[in-house]
């Protein structure tokens, strides 16, 4: 694990931000090539994470206009942990955060209390 969080601290920290670069004329120039090489290392790094098994029991939050199912992806979640419970939450990826944010909250404190981290 050390090593492996050593390489992705190195990646991460390979990629800078020049505060310099907004007052240049080439500023969005320098950005998008900035944006792209960081999303070029992150695409890298999720495609060689590889997740280790997992003994207790993870709640998955799942958007309901996600086009996946929401049985579908604790599936994928059921190959690496124990046990594995299904919460769907109103809205997409982004708005179960920001349109339906308490929604979602509503639904993580209600997990939480359920599993006794909320008293």
């Amino acid at each position: 694990m050390l090593g492996e969080t050593r390489r992705v601290r190195n990646r991460i920290e390979g990629i800078r931000w020049w505060p310099g670069a907004a007052r240049t004329a080439t500023a969005p120039a320098e950005h998008e090539r900035l944006r792209r090489r960081l999303r070029g290392e992150y695409l890298l790094m999720d495609a060689e994470y590889t997740p280790r098994p997992y003994t207790g029991r993870i709640t998955l939050l799942w958007p309901a206009d996600d086009p996946i199912d929401a049985e579908t992806a604790a599936s994928w979640w059921r190959s690496v942990a124990a046990s594995v419970g299904v919460e769907v939450v109103p809205g997409t990826h982004i708005t179960c955060l920001t349109l339906q944010a308490k929604a979602s909250a509503e639904t993580i404190t209600r997990c939480l209390r359920g599993a006794g981290a909320l008293t």
